[in-house]
């Protein structure tokens, strides 16, 4: 006994000796990383901590917009699903994790045999036993562990895709808010447009009425005002499928109250500071996720390679035995087994599943580089978008300013018989025109200030609470449905 131990010893040493593969923690991203954001030459920003801090959607100071965004973010449909995904994501955790501990049961067993002894004549014995059976795999090399880890990194980017989802969520409910109150000051718009070409077309019509003007500018300006009314009569089917698109977002069905909320939309404030790309990847729960996916995915190639390792596993029991039951508890039984296994020849499973896993630590880290690569791009776009977006809406407004004047003077002139009524109405047009591309320019804005948050991230995710689940029921039950 004492020469197998001292045999065994070295050989168990050499064993745990022989694991040479340590799974990386944290991986660094395959691809190098800007010191700092950039605008043409000018570099945007240093680091701010408060980035992300609090939610973004705050900045409009939009009371109707807060309270979509926190229905959106209990209500929603989709991020619900996500919640759910994470529980499941924690139980195959947990399940992975509980090969770490000893399995214990209980055995309650009662018999009666009947055996015939030739001439010695038939016996019938009874046997009672009651026993703790305990079985448990020693961890030598880590194979139960870093399965246990694996999951736990899983669940980990489980819960960072759940918050990935909010931002998606908010930036969803933004756009679909501000969709909304556009159409709504496009409405007010084109109805101040239609009641000022009304004005025209009853001035048109007095100026024929007393031989100043042609029955060609009359049926002009009325062409006018029908093409507004036409205009006019879409925009409660657009009001109507844009209330419909923030329903879907928040969770509610169609007919379903949407507050109204503002009739115009809100001015910029100023441009948010992306911080430090270093500090982006921090901020960013999808790039938190593909990171922590490579380290599981690494945790799993350790599995593999331990798994090609002996295992140990002691089984044991205690419990008691007797022929009745009365002297059941009399006798105390117990068995101690120790056992030791190794695969000789499986051919080359274990080891295909070694290359397999390290396979998908490569596809992992790839996914990994290109979701920090998407990252900074979209910041990139985002701040050069809103700095091109600005300007666009800065040359519109000279542009209408211009127009403006040009319909002052061309109606000036035809009041004093100096143009044709063309003049005017072609004035008017660009016009009313020009308003329309100022709204849609401010409104291109507000979309790409909403990217630029979505793209920067924040932490203000991690304090999001998991909802209480839904009560399954039956699609009889006359009871009122959740929502």
């Amino acid at each position: 006994m004492k020469h197998s131990f001292l045999v065994a010893m070295p050989a168990f040493v050499v064993l745990t000796a022989c694991l040479p593969y340590n799974p990386v923690e944290s991986a660094a991203p395959p691809l190098s990383i800007p010191e700092s954001f950039t605008a043409g030459d000018e570099v945007i920003a240093e680091g701010d901590s408060h980035i992300g801090v609090e939610p973004w959607w705050q900045a409009f100071g939009d009371p109707t917009l807060n309270a979509l965004e926190e229905r959106a973010l209990g209500d929603s449909f989709q991020l619900r699903a996500g919640w759910a995904r994470l529980s499941q994501a924690r139980a195959v955790a947990e399940q992975a994790g509980a090969p770490r501990w000893p399995t214990v049961g209980i055995q309650l067993s009662a018999g009666r045999q009947r055996q015939v002894f030739g001439s010695a004549g038939v016996q019938e014995f009874s046997s009672f036993s009651a026993s703790v059976p305990v079985s448990y795999e020693i961890d030598l090399f880590n194979r139960i562990g870093a399965t246990a880890t694996a999951a736990d990194l899983d669940a980990r980017a489980t819960r960072d895709d759940v918050e990935a989802l909010a931002i998606s969520i908010s930036a969803e409910v933004a756009e679909a808010y501000f969709n909304l109150v556009e159409i709504r000051q496009r409405t007010t718009l084109l109805e101040s447009q239609l009641a000022s070409n009304d004005i025209f077309a009853e001035l048109t019509s007095l100026r024929f009425q007393t031989g100043q003007a042609s029955a060609l500018d009359v049926y002009q300006q009325q062409a006018t005002v029908q093409g507004t009314r036409a205009r006019i009569a879409l925009l409660d089917a657009e009001v109507r499928v844009a209330e419909n698109r923030l329903r879907a977002i928040v969770g509610v069905a169609p007919g379903g109250t949407i507050t109204a909320g503002p009739q115009e939309l809100p001015d910029l404030g100023e441009l948010p500071s992306p911080g430090l790309p270093s500090t982006l990847l921090m901020r960013r729960p999808d790039v938190r996720s593909a990171q922590r996916r490579v380290s599981a995915a690494d945790y799993r190639v350790g599995a593999a390679i331990a798994d090609r390792f002996p295992s140990l596993r002691l089984q044991g029991s205690i419990g008691f035995g007797a022929p009745n039951l009365t002297q059941l508890f009399a006798d105390v039984v117990w068995s101690l087994i120790g056992s030791i296994s190794q695969s000789i020849m499986d051919g080359g499973r274990r080891a295909a599943e070694v290359d397999r896993n390290k396979a998908v630590v490569q596809e992992r880290l790839e996914q990994f580089g290109q979701v920090v690569l998407t990252a900074l791009i979209e910041v990139d776009n985002s701040i050069t978008g809103e700095r091109a977006q600005l300007a666009n809406v800065e040359e519109l407004e000279r542009q209408y300013e211009t127009i403006d004047s040009t319909l002052t003077e061309a109606r000036n002139r035809y009041r004093m018989g100096l143009t044709d009524y063309l003049n005017v109405l072609t004035a008017l047009v660009a016009q009313q025109n020009a308003q329309m591309s100022l709204l849609a320019a401010k409104r291109r804005i507000l979309s790409t200030r909403i990217q630029l948050h979505r793209a920067l991230g924040g932490t203000w995710t991690q304090r999001l609470a998991e909802p209480e689940p839904r009560e399954v029921r039956d699609l009889n039950d006359d009871s009122e449905t959740d929502g």
